[in-house]
């Protein structure tokens, strides 16, 4: 919410005192005519929150219809599958799993670095440094962090051995 929230409540909280003044006056078109425009002003004064949260059972079954119901928790951070395509020399395996942890987990470096390192190995340097560019852009990043980034980016990349048996 806006920081603004609380005079914009206590606002509408005057104008229907005060509209409710204004009928406990007597029923005179005046001060009919004075209250219905104080209840009309307090409603326009709180409906930034109140559209949103009207709107929302609407916008849900539109989102539930056209998107479907996404009702699951993001899962547990396991990089075991995408680190084992990489051995394996599944480099594109790997990198759509990286993908797909960093969509839930955009600020895990592991996930960045690993990214990282599995699209300079495929001789994709251009999203390699898209993906670093992104992340060097977060301000919640440590110093260490961004060093393991670089170091991702620039150091030799190495193919993984395919091991034929």
């Amino acid at each position: 919410m806006e920081p603004n929230w609380i005079v914009r409540w206590s606002a509408a909280a005057l104008l229907m005192c005060g509209c409710l003044w204004f009928l406990s006056m007597g029923a005179s078109a005046g001060t009919a005519l004075f209250a219905a425009s104080c209840a009309i002003l307090s409603m326009i004064c709180i409906s930034p929150e109140t559209s949103r949260w009207g709107a929302w059972p609407f916008t849900s079954l539109i989102d539930s219809i056209y998107f479907g119901e996404n009702t699951r928790e993001r899962p547990v951070l396991n990089l075991k599958v995408a680190r084992q395509y990489r051995l394996e020399g599944k480099l594109e395996e790997a990198f759509v799993e990286y993908q797909k942890f960093r969509t839930w987990y955009p600020d895990k470096v592991e996930i960045i670095e690993e990214g990282i390192m599995t699209l300079r190995a495929m001789g994709d340097t251009g999203t390699a440094a898209r993906w670093a560019d992104a992340a060097l852009r977060r301000e919640t990043l440590k110093e260490e962090e961004e060093d393991r980034i670089r170091e991702a980016l620039f150091a030799p990349a190495v193919r993984p051995v395919v091991r034929y048996y």
